[in-house]
């Protein structure tokens, strides 16, 4: 849609999954660049997500790792600091935050999600940056997947225009705002556009390329297969009224999708 996006992402805390652990399950996908690759992927793709490194947010990365095993993920000002030291570093003019709350988020209350969106918001526009907040529910599963390589497959799929609806909802909703805040008009229809077209997808191949990750492995329906399967079905009719995402997402890391000690 004509933005640039240059993007320092984190991997996992707790319960939650991580960007970079997500990319890093794509055969060859490079997280660590220099600051110069960093730069000339953005200038010429249009995007790049990579981590923190020594050259650019080198303490994050560190206090990051540490938050995951000290009992400090929650704290405010330690995650007000890991997000806007990596978008500050980006040198960004404008930012969505997504910021979740519910039973499988950080922020249980919506009104622990505005206080930390409130704290984010200040730091941003202190700093130049135009911040828009967005608050969406983390009470159930987003989308039909809950893992690592599973999840970069629906996310194709959205890039297709294939995704859940609630999914897809959120995806229009954040990207959106992106356009907004830059002045563009028609947002939801550039955002359809891309999408209908397959430019969405094409740039998201691009990217992937640029970090060295193979783009043969993507459309591999045998690739990365489960070892394990097993169909659960319920004893009886009826509705779900509750999940606990926060035990979905322990139960990932169990199986070695997350981590629990620093340099897992």
């Amino acid at each position: 849609c004509g933005l640039y996006v240059p993007m320092l992402a984190g991997r996992g805390l707790e319960h939650t999954g991580g960007t970079i652990d997500k990319l890093e399950s794509i055969p060859g996908y490079e997280t660590y660049l220099e600051i110069n690759d960093f730069k000339k992927i953005v200038e010429n793709v249009g995007i790049s997500i990579m981590s923190q490194t020594k050259e650019i947010c080198p303490a994050d990365q560190k206090i990051y790792a540490l938050r995951d095993i000290t009992n400090t993920v929650k704290s405010f000002p330690l995650i007000c600091g890991s997000i806007m030291s990596k978008k500050i570093a980006e040198g960004i003019q404008g930012l969505v935050l997504d910021i979740k709350i519910g039973n499988g988020a950080f922020m249980r209350t919506f009104s622990e999600g505005e206080k930390l969106g409130s704290l984010l918001k200040k730091v941003g526009n202190l700093h130049g940056i135009d911040v828009a907040l967005c608050y969406t529910s983390m009470d159930q599963p987003l989308g039909k997947s809950a893992g690592l390589w599973c999840e970069v497959q629906e996310s194709m799929e959205c890039l297709k225009g294939k995704g859940s609806q609630d999914l897809m909802d959120v995806v229009c909703h954040l990207a959106k705002h992106a356009l907004c805040l830059s002045g563009i008009k028609g947002a939801l229809d550039k955002i359809k556009m891309v999408i209908d077209d397959g430019s969405a997808l094409d740039k998201f191949y691009q990217m992937v390329q640029a970090h060295r990750g193979l783009t043969k492995n993507l459309d591999d329906s045998g690739f990365n297969k489960p070892l394990y399967k097993k169909e659960i079905h319920a004893v009886k009719s009826g509705y779900v009224s509750i999940m606990n995402t926060k035990d979905i997402g322990f139960a990932l890391v169990d199986l070695s999708g997350g981590h629990n000690k620093r340099k897992d």
